[in-house]
């Protein structure tokens, strides 16, 4: 499994550079659920979403060709004798840190969305499906080991004390969490206008959500110890099983809570630049408290497994006679003795991606704008719920009503990592990328994030017959001005 999240989960809600744009009306309800309360769109649909992402802090491959090149394109020497691409374990490099290694991949799916203003008031239809996984706190002498299949002759176990030298060989905490689920539900904000044309935007969304198949597997601390190099021992630990959603639909309901300021200087503090610049607004702050909730498992399979005793074996003569029509019998008959092992259906509850966002967007020239996002977990990356990773993003922005650019700095992944990204809207579509250097230099990379989407407003301010008319209202005016008569 753990090769399986390393090697295959490269490929799995991260639309922040477009969410916080003020032509992002409808996809804003997924960042806070009052940012859509200050819009140019009397209506906007999001029709279709995507994004997808893998990361981790272990594993990278270096292909000594572009990708691009694939599938028909690839050099003669890296070929096999039928033609295909060949895959050489050399590709892939190991980070040798001394860290804890960690894969997380996910991939969110947004449905049909909508947001009409009815006066002061918006009213928004939100739906979304998520699914993701994640491996949390393998040490590096456990990742290394599994990486060269447990085979001493590839050195699996170089990172490991030796036996009889004294050293115990210890293993941190390791929790794997697979997820999927969806959501449908409504959107509620209201303008407050207040002096000198600031506003104060208060939302709240409530959503129905259905909890599919999942599974959680959590190991405490192991250690084992080998003062002797004919025995080992191993320290009491235990170990949790969890598999929920295989024959139900888990249903629980989710809150999201947020407010919007939007601030201009007083009046007679708007000189000249300020009138021709700050268009919108001086600054635009979003406070959101997302995915308030859980979703409850009636028919979950739970088993607990403890090692209560410090469990001893001699090397030399340790013979279980283990085989595949044995192994339960023995394990139990171990277990009986050093440790306790249950296991049942019962209910539980797994908790929805539970986050704090915080943006913050300030404009500087009438089509430039930047941005600052902090999107907090507020769930632990060791728990069984549901979860996104921490980030924080600065994100520069021009910005028209049919065309728009951003390229967000992104410090993701938990802040591990720092990401250059590039996004872009035209007309009704969206796309970008929060890592931009996996698609510019494919021959080396250890994740992947992208997202594409479909959205489009009222025309009578979107798009390109609005930038039309506007242009041909400018022409008019200035025949008017030389005193041309207009046909």
């Amino acid at each position: 499994m753990f090769l399986t999240f390393l090697l295959k989960g490269l490929w799995s809600q991260n639309i922040t550079p477009i969410a916080v744009s003020n032509y992002g009306t409808a996809q804003s309800q997924f960042i806070s659920p009052s940012l859509n309360g200050y819009s140019p769109y009397n209506w906007h649909v999001n029709l279709a979403g995507a994004w997808v992402n893998g990361n981790n802090n272990f594993l990278s491959l270096h292909m000594p060709y572009s990708l691009y090149r694939a599938p028909n394109r690839i050099p003669e020497q890296y070929q096999t004798e039928n033609g295909n691409a060949s895959f050489e374990d050399e590709w892939i490099w190991e980070h040798i840190n001394g860290k804890q290694k960690c894969v997380d991949v996910a991939s969110t799916i947004y449905g049909p969305s909508a947001s009409v203003k009815v006066k002061n008031f918006r009213v928004g239809l939100i739906s979304r499906g998520f699914a993701a996984g994640r491996l949390s706190g393998v040490s590096e002498n456990l990742a290394h080991a599994i990486y060269k299949e447990m085979d001493s002759a590839k050195g699996a176990f170089i990172y490991f004390n030796e036996f009889g030298t004294g050293l115990s060989n210890e293993g941190d905490k390791i929790t794997m969490a697979a997820h999927s689920s969806a959501a449908v539900g409504l959107n509620l904000s209201y303008a407050l206008p207040l002096k000198h044309n600031r506003q104060f935007i208060g939302g709240i969304s409530m959503k129905r959500n259905f909890g599919y198949q999942g599974a959680y597997f959590s190991s405490e601390k192991m250690i084992l110890n080998s003062n002797k190099i004919d025995s080992v021992f191993f320290e009491p630990t235990s170990i949790q099983i969890m598999q929920f959603g295989e024959n139900e639909t888990a249903k629980g309901w989710g809150y999201d809570i947020g407010a919007t300021y939007i601030f201009h200087k007083k009046e007679f503090k708007r000189n000249g630049p300020y009138q021709l610049n700050n268009t919108r607004y001086f600054s635009k702050l979003s406070v959101g408290l997302m995915d308030i909730g859980s979703v409850k498992y009636k028919d979950a399979y739970v088993a607990n497994l403890s090692i209560n005793n410090t469990l001893g074996f001699n090397t030399d003569s340790f013979d279980l006679d283990i085989s595949q029509d044995n192994y339960p019998s023995v394990l139990d008959s171990v277990l009986g003795i050093h440790g306790t092992y249950t296991d049942g259906r019962q209910s539980i509850r797994v908790g929805l991606p539970t986050r704090l966002v915080v943006s913050y967007d300030r404009q500087f020239r009438k089509h430039f704008f930047m941005s600052a996002t902090l999107s907090q977990s507020l769930r632990k990356r060791h728990s069984r719920h549901m979860r996104y990773q921490s980030t924080l993003m600065l994100a520069p922005r021009w910005e028209w009503s049919y065309f728009e650019v951003s390229a967000p700095v992104e410090l993701g992944y938990d802040y591990r990592a720092l990401r250059l990204g590039l996004s872009m809207r035209a007309g009704p579509l969206y796309l970008g990328t929060n890592s931009l250097l996996p698609f510019l230099y494919t021959r080396g990379f250890r994740d992947v994030d992208f997202f594409i989407g479909i959205a489009f407003g009222n025309l009578s301010d979107y798009g390109l017959l609005k930038s039309l008319e506007d242009r041909k209202e400018r022409k008019a005016a200035k025949k008017r001005a030389k005193g041309c008569p207009e046909f």
